[in-house]
């Protein structure tokens, strides 16, 4: 089937040429993997280790401010080897705690309501100086990372080992995931390290095992808002039977090591979470560091407004049901079919979310390789130079994003992340129309055959 599909997509006419009149012929692989790879080394890591190289000649024993998102992880898990397991959602001893660890922030912690089990699995690192449990998680988190990239370049391209270096490298170059997520000490890599896993396994016909990967993710449900309803409308139910039993696992193992009680506390917690409109010292929560929808209606001129509300709801609206529609058609197809679906959730998880904060955006990472791999698969050439125009702008954006939304107070990253899902929908109801042409003339041809 998937060649049908393939052989009903008619080439389209590149919107991107490589000018060879004025620089000769382009690059291949071997090329842009040493030239990527040598300027990520030579502008960003070298450089980065110098610094901290650097700040502990000067400042021994200590680290840089960019060091302080690690503090809310190490905190919780000093909480869980210093006082009672279920102090741990007691957000004064939190806010104490945090506090105690990284002074230079003062109060400018929210509550950690992470579940019990991230807690445990970081009380391993709080017995070790807040310094040397950094740099261990630094090494943990990379290779995170690496192994979630790399698992989703080896479903896309498993007989490529260039790509997926390039791959690798392109992505590794990403601001939200070098400063927002492995420089800061956030867990957002454990996210791609667990998709990544998923993608894999599910390409090669393994959907029990899929789904037990998946089951990682429920240490932040915000990640499966789409990713569950999307299982089901799609009918992988092999995939959340291994997502049940992997959550089961997670929660009996938890409550043998806590007791029962923990979870109440955890619930109550998160509840308290959810209505949180204020940070520890009564700064109002900055909308500008998040990358959804919702947190964008907070920052546009107007975006609150009545007019505003009801622009921004009719769009997710038609979105949603544009995506639950095309998810359910989607079922048996082929798979660069099913590559583009895993794309357009991954994209619009992070839009149609509660709060996904900047450094949670390396989930775009695997969409956008899964979203190139579909597009070229299925011979959309002109869609291909559109996604890589939008990867490029994306790219260009991270790296001064955090300054804009500090100073003008709004989020550049939902823009373009917006234009990506829209355009992955557009060509996903392409491939599904053309999957049905190709069937139907399929079984005209088999018709006349039997004639």
């Amino acid at each position: 089937m998937s060649n049908a599909v393939e052989t009903a997509s008619k080439p389209e006419s590149r919107l991107l040429r490589w000018p060879s009149r004025l620089v000769g012929p382009p690059p291949n692989l071997k090329e842009l993997n040493l030239a990527c790879w040598g300027l990520l080394l030579g502008i960003l890591v070298i450089p980065l280790c110098f610094g901290f190289w650097l700040h502990h000649r000067v400042s021994p024993g200590t680290l840089p401010p960019i060091a302080s998102g690690f503090t809310y992880f190490y905190g919780i898990g000093k909480i869980v080897d210093t006082y009672p397991i279920l102090r741990l959602y007691d957000y004064s001893l939190q806010l104490k705690t945090f506090n105690d660890i990284w002074t230079q922030a003062g109060n400018d912690y929210g509550p950690s309501p992470y579940p019990p089990f991230i807690a445990l699995f970081f009380s391993l690192f709080a017995r070790l100086s807040f310094e040397h449990a950094y740099f261990l998680w630094i090494m943990v988190s990379l290779a995170l990372y690496g192994i979630g990239v790399l698992a989703t370049a080896l479903a896309i391209f498993p007989r490529d080992p260039l790509a997926r270096s390039l791959v690798l490298c392109l992505s590794m170059a990403y601001y939200p995931f070098l400063f927002g997520a492995l420089l800061n000490g956030r867990i957002s890599t454990l996210e791609i390290g667990a998709i990544g896993v998923v993608l894999l396994l599910e390409s090669r016909t393994k959907p029990i095992f899929s789904g037990l990967a998946l089951s990682v993710l429920t240490f932040k449900p915000t990640t499966l808002v789409l990713i569950l309803p999307a299982l089901l409308l799609t009918r992988r139910f092999r995939t959340l039977t291994g997502f049940l039993m992997g959550a089961t696992v997670w929660f009996t193992g938890t409550t043998m090591i806590t007791g029962f009680a923990i979870w109440s506390e955890y619930l109550r917690f998160a509840r308290f979470f959810s209505h949180q409109q204020w940070l520890g010292n009564g700064r109002l929560l900055n909308y500008a560091r998040y990358v959804d929808l919702k947190s964008l209606s907070y920052t546009l001129p107007g975006g609150r407004s009545p007019a505003g509300l009801a622009l921004l709801a009719a769009f997710a609206l038609a979105a949603g049901i544009a995506l639950i529609l095309l998810l359910w058609r989607s079922a048996r197809a082929p798979q660069p079919v099913q590559f583009l679906v895993w794309a357009t959730v991954l994209t619009w998880t992070l839009i149609l979310n509660i709060y996904v904060p900047a450094y949670d955006s390396i989930l775009v990472v695997p969409a956008l390789a899964l979203t190139f791999s579909a597009f070229h698969s299925l011979h959309f050439e002109l869609a291909t130079d559109l996604a890589a125009l939008l990867a490029v702008l994306i790219f260009a954006i991270s790296w001064f994003s955090e300054s804009i939304a500090s100073q003008r107070h709004i989020q550049l990253f939902t823009f373009p992340f917006a234009l990506l899902g829209c355009l992955q929908l557009a060509l996903l109801h392409k491939a599904l129309r053309q999957q049905v042409q190709s069937s139907s003339q399929s079984a005209d041809a088999l018709e006349i055959a039997a004639s």
